[in-house]
């Protein structure tokens, strides 16, 4: 089976932090007025953000089978993106 791999530009890692950034703010603003279970579930999103700011450091692959690359634009009513770099095609 065939895969097709974009790497993920800067550019929209930027925009993915910066909401991520967003909802950083929000839910430190939330904790405050939160308890029980919610405070819980605000500290485990924090986390989940901390540890995904963290990994967009790196380099991040978009990986599609050929059918999710072939029917990209019919399910998600918009194209795939092509950035600078042509997408790789490997074998799996």
């Amino acid at each position: 089976m065939k895969a097709i791999v974009q790497e993920l530009p800067k550019g929209q890692k930027d925009i993915i932090l910066h909401a991520l950034t967003l909802r950083e703010i929000q839910l430190k603003k939330d904790q405050e007025i939160y308890t029980g279970q919610d405070l819980e579930d605000i500290h485990h999103e924090l986390f989940d953000i901390f540890v995904l700011k963290r990994m967009l450091g790196y380099k991040v692959d978009i990986v599609l089978n050929d059918a999710q690359f072939e029917h990209f634009t019919s399910i998600n009513k918009v194209d795939y993106p092509i950035y600078d770099i042509e997408p790789k095609i490997i074998e799996k």
